[in-house]
């Protein structure tokens, strides 16, 4: 997978991740992770909702497996799995040593 170089603003501005400001890179990433958390509960919610109309063992098995993937899953590896931009994110944070809470 090519490697996500670039951060797109709101107003659809695109800047290099290397040029944001430590401050921007920071609240992004806080950003990511609040949104994320949500959405993994959200996936979480509808998981159990649909497998409880499931009425096939097959089926049944294989949404529990995917239910039991899910919540095993960080907030960090739900977003380096579904958004390609946060790895380099995260990597520029750590080049520049920002402080971080690890998710």
């Amino acid at each position: 997978m090519k490697k996500c170089e670039y951060w797109t603003t709101k107003d659809g501005t695109k800047i290099k991740i290397q040029d944001l400001t430590n401050d921007h890179l920071i609240n992004i990433i806080k950003f990511l992770r609040r949104y994320a958390s949500k959405k993994l509960d959200e996936e979480i919610d509808t998981g159990y909702s649909v497998l409880a109309s499931l009425g096939g063992e097959m089926a049944q098995f294989f949404c529990e497996q995917d239910l039991d993937r899910l919540e095993s899953m960080t907030v960090d590896d739900y977003l380096s799995n579904s958004f390609p931009p946060y790895d380099a994110l995260l990597e520029e944070s750590f080049k520049r040593k920002l402080k971080l809470v690890q998710t």
